[in-house]
């Protein structure tokens, strides 16, 4: 049977095992920028009609309605892994910014073809 301390201890080695992964994408993103070999590379993503869920790939944050101006009119809702949600047709931001790394759910009225947040960071 798990205790209390257990799950507690569990908890945080999910914590810090998370903080470790992010260190790491943060070291070699720095890693990357410092290196001459360095090129982007445009990344489309497809969405179909309906439910959809993407990773947000950029190393920098952006704002959320900024980011998807481009097809907002075909967006129903897109929620964060807290529940946090942007209705556009409410003028209702809850999310704030993409981070990287993190997940996304899109529910979208049509089908998105060739969406790009950003250029993705490629090594040569």
């Amino acid at each position: 049977e798990m205790g209390y301390m257990d799950g507690q201890m569990e908890s945080e080695f999910w914590m810090m095992e998370s903080m470790f992964w992010e260190a790491q994408a943060i070291s070699n993103m720095m890693n990357c920028e410092s290196s001459n070999s360095v090129t982007y590379a445009d990344s489309y993503l497809d969405f179909p009609q309906g439910w959809s869920l993407f990773g947000y790939t950029c190393y920098e944050g952006t704002d959320v309605i900024g980011s998807l101006s481009g097809i907002s009119s075909d967006i129903v809702i897109v929620k964060d892994e807290r529940g946090m949600s942007y209705l556009p047709e409410f003028g209702f931001d809850g999310i704030g910014e993409f981070s990287y790394g993190e997940g996304y759910q899109i529910k979208l009225y049509n089908e998105v073809v060739n969406f790009q947040f950003c250029p993705q960071i490629t090594s040569e």
